[in-house]
């Protein structure tokens, strides 16, 4: 969850809290070890509990049940759930449950009520679908799949495209999904055999991912980009494929040399 998991695992394992909290926590426990609780008394119950980071909690846990039952309404309790990350937290657990009931516009309006969690709930909606188009095949799977990927766009960009990121993220994530299916190995050489836009659009998520797994990647040697020896050359994915995977490109060497250019 976004909002961090049901504390009582917490609280268990910190042994016993401080007097001032025995009870809060004790009427915490008795609501989250309850697994059929409905919505309006179990909602009663947390709130009526004085630690309000308990009393959101368990909120939240309520109304997560009412959102796995069969013809759940969690929605309808949102508003009940004490305002800021747990009532977010909740818009966001309302607008997968209709997703999961194939009610997609309603699933959209869910996260637009989600404030911090807005546009990680909005990519909740599609990211599956767009994973499983691709992450399989690897980037050889991007032409074949791109017709499938152009459809899932256009259903969800009439409901997304005006209120969250979606457009910033819906390209990024199918082709990095691809480049992470075949063990993150870069070759940009699948983006150039596509179309306009879309050409374009498997350069920027590669060479975005490519300036991402740098650091992490070189760190495993013991080395930084900054501490890298001059190369008058300027081919940077080639040195350092063994390092980075990647199939050599200038736009790749240009990704590394924008890093160093910020070099103390």
């Amino acid at each position: 969850m976004r909002a961090g998991v049901w504390l009582g695992l917490t609280l268990t394992a910190c042994g016993s809290p401080p007097p001032d909290t025995t009870a809060a926590r004790a009427a915490y426990l008795e609501v989250v070890s309850q697994r059929q609780i409905q919505p309006e008394p179990g909602l009663a119950a947390c709130g009526a509990i004085s630690d309000p980071d308990l009393s959101g909690d368990c909120a939240l846990y309520v109304v997560s049940l009412e959102a796995r039952r069969r013809d759940g309404q969690p929605a309808r309790w949102c508003e009940a759930v004490p305002a800021g990350t747990w009532r977010d937290e909740c818009w966001f657990v309302a607008a997968e449950a209709a997703k999961r009931s194939h009610k997609l516009d309603a699933a959209a309006q869910l996260c637009m009520e989600a404030g911090a969690f807005k546009d990680d709930c909005a990519q909740h909606l599609w990211q599956s679908e767009v994973r499983a188009l691709v992450h399989r095949g690897g980037p050889a799977a991007f032409v074949d799949a791109l017709p499938a990927a152009v459809a899932v766009y256009e259903t969800w960009a009439p409901k997304l495209s005006e209120t969250s990121d979606f457009d910033a993220r819906f390209w990024a994530k199918f082709f990095q999904n691809g480049f992470e299916g075949r063990g993150g190995r870069v070759d940009l050489g699948h983006c150039d055999v596509l179309p306009a836009p879309y050409a374009e659009r498997c350069v920027a998520a590669a060479t975005e991912m490519y300036d991402r797994e740098l650091s992490p990647r070189l760190s495993d040697y013991g080395l930084t980009v900054c501490a890298l020896e001059p190369l008058p050359s300027g081919e940077w994915s080639l040195v350092l494929v063994d390092r980075v995977p990647a199939r050599p490109d200038a736009r790749l060497d240009a990704v590394v040399a924008a890093r160093r250019a910020d070099c103390p």
